[in-house]
Parts: C-alpha cells; sequence; structure tokens
C-alpha cells in the first residue's frame, strides 16, 4: 500500500497522506501528500481502512464512507460505479450499522452491528467468500459461515 489513513484520538477527524492517484486521500484531488492532513466531510470515526487505491470509513453510528478507485465494485456503490474514481468520501447508501472494516488489495469487508459479514469488489480465487469468483459492486452478506457471528 502506497497510503496511510489515522483516526485522531477522540475521533473527530481522519488523516491521510500518500500516493493519490485514484483519489484514496480523500482531500477531492490526485495530488499526492507527504504529511498528515485532515480529510474533511465527515467526523465521529470508529474506523479506518486503506486498501491498494482506495479507502473506507465507518462512523460511530455505523454509516460505511468509501473513496478511491471503484475498480471491481470495491466502494460498493453498485454497479453504476464500477470504474473511475470517486475523490472524497462517499456514503455507501442503504447501508448503515456497521461496527468493523478492513480493505484487501482490490475488495472490502465489513461487519454489522448483528456480527454479519458482507464483501465487495474483486471476486478472483473466491476472495469474498460468497462461493464464486464474481466481482460484486455492492455489499452482499457472506452466508457460508453457518450462523458464525464476528
Amino acid at each position: 500500500l502506497e497510503h496511510c489513513l489515522m483516526i485522531a484520538s477522540d475521533g473527530s477527524e481522519v488523516y491521510a497522506w500518500g500516493r493519490n492517484q485514484c483519489g484514496q486521500l480523500g482531500f477531492g484531488t490526485v495530488k499526492g501528500c507527504d504529511s498528515p492532513q485532515a480529510i474533511h466531510g465527515f467526523s465521529e470515526i470508529r474506523r479506518v481502512a486503506a486498501g491498494e487505491d482506495f479507502s473506507a470509513a465507518v462512523t460511530n453510528t455505523g454509516v460505511l464512507y468509501t473513496w478511491g478507485s471503484s475498480d471491481s465494485g470495491k466502494l460498493g456503490h453498485g454497479s453504476s460505479m464500477t470504474g473511475g474514481s470517486v475523490q472524497v468520501p462517499r456514503q455507501v447508501k442503504g447501508f448503515i450499522g456497521m461496527t468493523q472494516v478492513n480493505c484487501g488489495v482490490q475488495h472490502t469487508a465489513v461487519i454489522d452491528s448483528y456480527g454479519k459479514l458482507f464483501t465487495f469488489g474483486a471476486g478472483w480465487f473466491g476472495r469474498l467468500g460468497h462461493g464464486d469468483m464474481s466481482n460484486q459492486s455492492s455489499p452482499k452478506a457472506v452466508e457460508s459461515i453457518g450462523g458464525s457471528e464476528f
């Protein structure tokens, strides 16, 4: 990974720095940054995660935001957003109650307040856990865990 994210100790701000070729720093540009700078537009952040060329955050109220490259649907914004980029944090619509987020190279995994796991993005090698290798452009529940909660 070539960028970093950090949450202020009180959760009031998210800071980003590093490479920014797809807007993964969330500043509204593709210009890189060599020191931590605040991302504007949201606050009360619980978790952040950095993927290869995209980022994600979950607020204290369980709202999921993603930004950066939207290739393979890894931002979770639906089939109309499977290419190009989102250069500022954008809420994943209709998807609330999240408590955890993690980004892989080309995919995202989130856990909701009931312990249910959802994944989206590149399905190569079966990494999304849906029993196939299809890409998912919207969050989809992983059903094969046998009722386990996280």
